[in-house]
């Protein structure tokens, strides 16, 4: 068998397969590298993903919890900080207040010193607000009570400046109100000259309970103003109910009614004990008008027995036992059978005896 010779281009040709082979083995080679590299970063790419995504939980998870406590902290303290704000609010507003009332009360006190002594310098006299007789007929006790109060403070206030006012005929010129009438209260303001007036006439009033209201104003105010002189009340009880010939019925047993409350109220106010001058006057006025209708003598009575009770023994002696129309009383009732005269005579002579 003979052997083949190879030619020279096959030489070469094998040669450049070895080549392409040895080519194509080594980017092979290097592709597998590549492959391998890149597989590797994927790797470690996906190896720090999930410790990221691992990571990242934990993370959340404490950030959440660390801004949930926060938040739970934050109006826990905003609470606290609103009760502490609030509480010295509270203390401030506390001592404004105690301040503002200390300066108001200071200050209305020196507006009143001022006010006194200003109306007095210039002749004016503080306000008497004369709607406070309206209360005076109120069917309340209490309303009644309190009108009483009122009326005398501000009366009170208008006869400590009237006295204390130099000027004291610019000021009965300019407030006259009824008090131009020779009522013989010169000493008194002229608001407090009206008011007598008006409880006297008030205590004939058939409305509601103004005799009791209107006779209680009278007792207190003549028992609280000295200037009230007790003849002037007598004799402006006699002027100002006096009983005409043109009137009937009503009108009559309204003037008698409020000459009997207005009595009781000079007899109640303990002025007639300190002026023993007016005693027998008094008690012979009210003889009189007991008297005059059956349904007085009683009333009557009851007066005369509230003034013995005030006087002491010897003013009893003198004075009440001294009045004229009383013997002549006394002489008609043994007669007469009197009961109200017989209890008058035995309570006086339980006076005296004792």
């Amino acid at each position: 068998m003979g052997s083949k010779k190879r030619s020279p281009n096959s030489f070469e040709e094998v040669e450049d397969l070895d080549n392409t082979n040895t080519n194509t083995e080594d980017a092979n080679i290097e592709d597998t590298d590549n492959d391998n590299t890149s597989s590797n970063l994927n790797r470690k790419k996906m190896k720090k993903d999930k410790n990221k995504e691992t990571e990242t939980p934990d993370g959340d998870a404490s950030k959440a919890g660390l801004s949930s406590i926060s938040s739970s902290m934050k109006p826990m303290e905003r609470r606290k900080k609103r009760k502490a704000l609030d509480k010295e609010r509270q203390h401030a507003a506390l001592e404004n207040k105690e301040v503002k009332t200390k300066k108001m009360d200071v200050d209305s006190k020196v507006t009143e010193n001022k006010e006194h002594t200003g109306a007095s310098s210039r002749g004016t006299l503080p306000k008497f607000h004369i709607g406070v007789f309206k209360d005076l007929a109120s069917v309340d006790v209490s309303v009644r009570e309190g009108a009483v109060e009122r009326l005398v403070t501000e009366l009170q206030e208008v006869q400590k400046a009237y006295e204390v006012t130099e000027n004291k005929e610019v000021v009965e010129g300019e407030l006259k109100l009824e008090a131009e009438k020779d009522d013989g209260l010169n000493d008194c303001a002229p608001s407090v000259r009206y008011a007598v007036r008006r409880l006297v006439r008030g205590a004939s009033s058939s409305r509601e309970c103004a005799r009791q209201g209107f006779a209680l104003g009278l007792t207190v105010l003549v028992d609280t103003i000295p200037s009230i002189k007790v003849g002037s009340v007598l004799k402006l009880i006699v002027d100002l109910l006096e009983v005409s010939s043109s009137m009937k019925g009503q009108d009559i047993r309204d003037c008698l009614l409020g000459r009997l409350f207005a009595y009781g109220a000079l007899a109640l106010s303990g002025r007639l004990a300190e002026d023993n001058l007016f005693i027998k006057e008094f008690t012979d006025v009210l003889i009189s008008l007991a008297a005059k209708k059956r349904y007085l003598q009683e009333p009557a009575v009851a007066i005369i027995l509230e003034l013995v009770g005030k006087l002491p023994t010897e003013a009893v002696l003198n004075h009440i036992l001294e009045a004229p129309r009383l013997r002549e009383w006394f002489e008609g009732g043994i007669d007469a059978g009197n009961p109200d005269a017989l209890l008058l005579a035995l309570r006086i002579q339980e006076k005296i005896s004792n």
